[in-house]
């Protein structure tokens, strides 16, 4: 008939090639540099100003509670909790 336009491939050179594939996005992201703050940095950030911070609870009860961090000048001054609705019994804060 003709040339076939899907060529057959191996399950092993779809593996290999998937790997490659897989390792080198994985590489991409490790790069970038994804908003992390560095003590330095937020130090020159909120130098004078208060940053707020949102961060999580260590504990590891699965609630995910979130924090806010107020930092000035480099140091975390103090921590709230979520405040950004009212607490009611039909929607809980959660902390």
């Amino acid at each position: 008939m003709g040339t076939s336009l899907n060529p057959k491939v191996s399950r092993r050179t779809f593996l290999k090639w998937s790997a490659i594939l897989g390792s080198s996005i994985t590489l991409a992201g490790c790069s970038q540099n994804r908003g992390i703050k560095t003590a330095e940095s937020l130090k020159e950030i909120s130098e004078g100003n208060e940053l707020i911070i949102p961060t999580s609870c260590i504990h590891n009860c699965g609630g995910r509670c979130l924090l806010k961090a107020h930092v000035k000048d480099g140091v975390i001054k103090y921590l709230t909790t979520d405040d950004t609705m009212p607490d009611t019994f039909d929607v809980p804060q959660v902390r």
